[in-house]
């Protein structure tokens, strides 16, 4: 899905900033956000606490999420070394 709407401080200008939401296997929620004049810059946003809990349901460990990150972990070891193969 997409949205888009003026930057803050900027509402009378002639261009929005456009996000797209997307939702990868792997990273589960992320975004591309763009504008619409040159020179088009991209951003691509990934959260690294999203990916982790991916990696969790693969692997079957139970955890207590947080907005972003954990509260409680059932293998805290094994929720480590996932976080460690993303460094």
């Amino acid at each position: 899905m997409w949205r888009s709407w003026p930057t803050k401080g900027q509402e009378k200008a002639a261009h929005p900033h456009m996000d797209f939401y997307i939702w990868d296997p792997e990273w589960g929620p992320a975004f591309i956000k763009t504008n619409a004049y040159a020179p088009w810059p991209i951003w691509i946003y990934l959260n690294g606490h999203e990916w982790a809990k991916a990696q969790c349901d693969k692997a079957g460990i139970a955890y207590e999420s947080l907005d972003n990150g954990f509260r409680s972990c059932a293998e805290p070891k094994k929720l480590q070394r996932i976080c460690d193969r993303l460094g």
